[in-house]
């Protein structure tokens, strides 16, 4: 006959599997230090959080609300760390445990110190968030998955056998290919401006203090302004211009007013060449190392009544210039016709101002150029002399 296990027992079984999780308030932001902020899944529980610095054992922490661990953090063991909105360690993070780190959709680990993965197996850190680590990158065993959003400001990253980086082990000589594996810090300011900023200012290593920055309309010209109240370390600003699709393009440069000053500095540039509808500006603070960060982007919207200008008006002949006030669509093109009606020259365009070339030289006289697109078409009398 079979012993059937006594509540005492099961209890010890179910204990030896797991020995529970601790979990943080919701929307909370607070210190891992604070003990009213944690939830303990069993009453007994007293070997994690809150306070120690080494999370040991088979605990699982789960991380809800910005909480910040104010000293060293280490997982050991098969324990387990669950980043589900945001966790900031400032200081060095040692991962340790075959279980690891595990950063969900949405999640977001900053380390303001060095990562350590020790030579034990299993996964070390499974990424589906952001990771940013400030500090030394060191990884000597088990596997991280980095889904390409996980920021190393170490560009010398180390590497030890047994270790791998989305599948690629190391084998003694293969560091540089390991490290191409993680972004780098400019990669950080490029693809996620916000969160570079973020941590920027956790660094406390922002190169300029920017007060305000705005864009206003006057006369169909947008005027750039903005303010700086600290320029520390600075070289200079690049001016980013997008439409709707937000893709930025640098439109100007201006050099900083000084390197090192705490006095107010203003900057002004006008952009005489806006797009017809939604402009957005933002600004690119380019420290003398080359590390940078972006403003917050203003928007300005510009009403211009479509049209088309044809010039030289009269032509010499062999070419003219055509320029919109508003952007090229697909399937625009450009027609000269002479003053019977006949089809001279069809030429497709792509840009907002254009040189038409004519295929053979105009003689003197009087000729039709026809603009035409999906939403607008203007005819012009072109003379040639």
């Amino acid at each position: 006959m079979k012993k059937l296990l006594t509540p005492a027992l099961l209890l010890l079984a179910v204990v030896a599997f797991s020995q529970g999780s601790y979990t943080t308030q919701n929307n909370k932001t607070a210190n891992w230090e604070t003990a009213s902020i944690w939830t303990k899944q069993f009453s007994w529980m007293v070997a994690a959080p809150p306070g120690p610095a080494n999370v040991g054992g088979s605990y699982t922490v789960n991380i809800y609300g910005v909480i910040t661990r104010n000293g060293n953090l280490t997982i050991s063991g098969s324990a387990v760390l669950n980043v589900y909105d945001t966790l900031i360690i400032k200081g060095n993070l040692t991962i340790s445990s075959g279980e690891g780190v595990s950063v969900h959709s949405g999640g977001v680990l900053i380390v303001l110190g060095n990562l350590t993965s020790t030579s034990s197996g299993g996964n070390k850190l499974d990424n589906n968030g952001n990771v940013v680590v400030t500090g030394e990158f060191s990884h000597s065993g088990g596997e991280i998955d980095t889904h390409n959003r996980i920021y190393s400001f170490d560009t010398t990253p180390t590497f030890g056998w047994g270790s791998s980086i989305n599948g690629v082990n190391y084998n003694g000589n293969n560091t540089n290919g390991m490290a191409n594996q993680l972004k780098t810090k400019a990669n950080l300011a490029s693809n996620n401006p916000s969160l570079s900023n973020y941590v920027n200012t956790l660094l406390g290593v922002m190169p300029i203090k920017l007060i305000s920055f705005t864009g206003t309309l006057d006369n169909n010209v947008v005027s750039l302004n903005w303010v700086t109240g600290k320029e520390e370390g600075f070289d200079h600003f690049e001016i980013e211009r997008a439409s709707a699709e937000l893709v930025f393009e640098k439109i100007a440069e201006v050099a900083g007013m000084g390197f090192n000053t705490d006095d107010e500095h203003a900057y002004a540039i006008t952009d005489e060449h806006a797009q017809n509808g939604t402009n957005y500006y933002r600004l690119k603070s380019v420290d003398l190392d080359g590390s940078f960060e972006y403003s917050s982007i203003v928007s300005v919207v510009v009403e211009v009544e479509k049209a088309i200008s044809v010039y030289p008006n009269p032509s010499n002949g062999d070419f003219v210039n055509v320029a919109s006030t508003f952007e090229v669509s697909d399937n625009t093109t450009v027609m000269i016709f002479n003053e019977g009606g006949v089809l001279l020259q069809k030429t497709q365009v792509t840009e907002r101002e254009v040189r038409i070339d004519f295929t053979r030289h105009l003689s003197s006289g009087v000729y039709i150029l026809k603009y035409t697109s999906p939403e607008y078409t203007q005819v012009v009398r072109l003379f040639v002399k």
